[in-house]
Formats: structure tokens, C-alpha cells, sequence
């Protein structure tokens, strides 16, 4: 499963870096209980005006007897100038209300939501950046019966239907058409967090604005039309300890099996208060000493590679 091979390579870390002789460092509380993404894929039999659909899906599950209550959130991003987003039933185009980033300001316009939960309010909002590049979604559903509930598997809170736009196709999505919001985009607007989900006695988050993230990032996972290999195995260029410097910006790439692309590869920090790192493998590094591990993950096998960065 691919938590315990992330888990597995961070230990082996963990031990290694004990035997070497360097300080050991300490993760932020991550609740391994939950893990969320984002599922896209092609819907060729539904059609907008003639066009193909891309339907997009929060998906939740929550392990060890973990359960969910009442509200969640994630905001997503998507290309605009690939995507337009429509109702789930492919006959009106919902646009999104005018966004100016960076004024402090947000304003969301309901739109139509599927869902595959009983007992879940439809709460659902997007926007489109004034430039037109851009559109935001807020997943946000609300659990009305007031039960919690388990999710075993994967599963599907809400989802949503983009159209392509006139002159696009399947072909041009790849791997950043679909994202996570960014920092400066919670920010500009007016949010508190990039994701939250509720167990009915606290909040758990990932990208809070004042709190260390107590969630995993969010995994996003695409239907592309690559032609490659399925990935079956993943290292990460470097040693497995690297030292680098506060304030300082590096790039991070892996080394794939023959014949697979590294489009889909997710990058993520143990400790997002060390070091940011996006979805192209660059990282920057806040101006703080402390040791963190840096991880790529290929989220359709689960296969991972780790290396320890000591930030001096």
C-alpha cells in the first residue's frame, strides 16, 4: 500500500541518519488516519455542445478506524484556458464569478455537484481569475444526518464536470491542467486553509495559515494520454542526504523505469515549515536550520523515493 512504502522510506532515513551521527529531526504531526486526492479522468460518452467532458473528483479515505463528520474542504485549481466548468449534467456552462487576486477579496457563485454519499449538503463554489487563465473550485461537503462515517476505500465526496474548451482535446491535459491552490493563492483568497477535514472532535489541515500541516498532501491523480510505461520503479536523483542552504531554491528530478513518464511524480516535504516543494520537484527552502525529508511519490503504483535534506 502506498502510505506504508512512504512510511517504510522514511524510517529506513530515520535510522540512517541516527547511525550517522547528524541530529534527529522531528516530523510535524501528521494524522496517517486520512488521506485525500483529487481523481480526474476523460468522460468521451458525455458531452458538452459536441464536446468531451474531464469529470473531477475529491476522494477521501480514512484508515485505522478513522471517520469523518460533518464539513470538509479542498480548493483545487484548473486551466481555463484548457477546462471550462459545466453542470454535472453537461448542459449549462456555470463559469465562475470574477476573481481579482491579490485584493483581499473572493467571491464564489454556487455550482451543481454530484455525489456518491447519502446524508451530504451540496456545497460547492468556483471562481475564474479576472485574466481568464485560471479556475478555482471549493469542494465543500457538508454531512446533514449528523453520523460519521467510515471510508474504507477511496471514495468519491463530490465531483465535478469540466468541459474542454473550443480547440482543446484530451490530449493537451497533462499532469499541472488539475492542481492543489497554491500559498499565494490561499492567500489572495481570503482563505484559511487549502484543505480540511472534520472527525467530529477537531479539525485536521493541510496548508493552514497560522498551523503546521496535520495532514498529508493531497494527492492528485489524472487520466492523461501519455503512451508511457506504468512506472514500476522511482529513485530520486540525489545522495540520500543532501545538505542545502536556508533561503535557497533547488530542483529535484527522478529516475523513472524505461519507458514511463515522470508527469504525475508528487513531491512533498515531511515538514512544511523547512521547505515548500511543487509538483516540478523544485524546493525552496525557508530561512531555517533543522533536517526534513524531501519524497516523490508516483500515485498510480504508490512506488516512492526519499532523501534527507539538512537545511544549514
Amino acid at each position: 500500500m502506498k502510505k506504508n512504502k512512504v512510511l517504510t522510506s522514511l524510517l529506513a532515513l530515520f535510522l540512517i541518519v541516527n547511525a550517522i551521527g547528524f541530529p534527529t529531526f522531528a516530523f510535524a504531526a501528521i494524522n496517517e488516519n486520512y488521506a485525500a486526492r483529487v481523481s480526474g479522468s476523460l468522460e468521451r460518452d458525455i458531452k458538452y455542445q459536441g464536446r468531451d467532458t474531464y469529470t473531477v473528483g475529491f476522494q477521501v479515505q480514512t484508515l485505522n478506524g478513522a471517520q469523518l463528520f460533518a464539513n470538509q474542504a479542498l480548493f483545487i485549481a484548473y486551466d481555463a484556458t484548457v477546462f471550462e466548468w459545466v453542470s454535472y449534467d453537461a448542459t449549462t456552462n456555470l463559469g465562475g464569478a470574477g476573481l481579482s487576486l491579490g485584493t483581499g477579496f473572493k467571491e464564489f457563485g454556487g455550482c451543481e455537484v454530484a455525489w456518491t454519499l447519502s446524508g451530504w449538503n451540496e456545497s460547492i463554489f468556483g471562481a475564474i481569475s479576472t485574466d481568464g487563465k485560471t479556475g478555482y473550485i471549493q469542494f465543500a461537503p457538508y454531512r446533514m444526518t449528523g453520523a460519521k462515517v467510515s471510508l474504507t476505500d477511496f471514495t468519491t465526496l463530490q465531483s465535478v464536470r469540466l468541459a474542454f474548451v473550443p480547440g482543446k482535446a484530451f490530449a493537451d491535459v497533462s499532469a499541472s491542467s488539475i492542481r492543489l491552490i497554491n500559498l499565494e493563492e490561499r492567500d489572495a483568497l481570503v482563505l484559511s486553509d487549502i484543505m480540511l477535514l472534520n472527525d467530529g472532535d477537531e479539525f485536521h489541515f493541510y496548508g493552514n495559515r497560522n498551523l503546521e500541516d496535520t495532514l498529508p498532501k493531497p494527492i492528485i491523480r489524472l487520466q492523461l494520454l501519455t503512451g508511457s510505461a506504468p512506472v514500476t520503479s522511482i529513485k530520486i536523483d540525489a545522495p540520500v542526504m543532501v545538505t542545502v542552504s536556508r533561503g535557497r531554491t533547488y530542483q529535484f528530478k527522478v529516475t523513472l523505469n524505461d519507458g514511463a513518464a515522470d508527469d504525475n511524480v508528487d513531491w512533498l516535504v515531511s515538514n512544511p515549515s523547512y521547505a515548500q516543494a511543487d509538483n516540478s520537484g523544485t524546493v525552496k527552502i525557508f530561512d531555517k536550520t533543522g533536517t526534513l525529508v524531501l519524497i516523490a511519490i508516483d500515485p498510480v503504483s504508490g512506488l516512492s523515493s526519499s532523501v534527507v535534506l539538512r537545511v544549514v
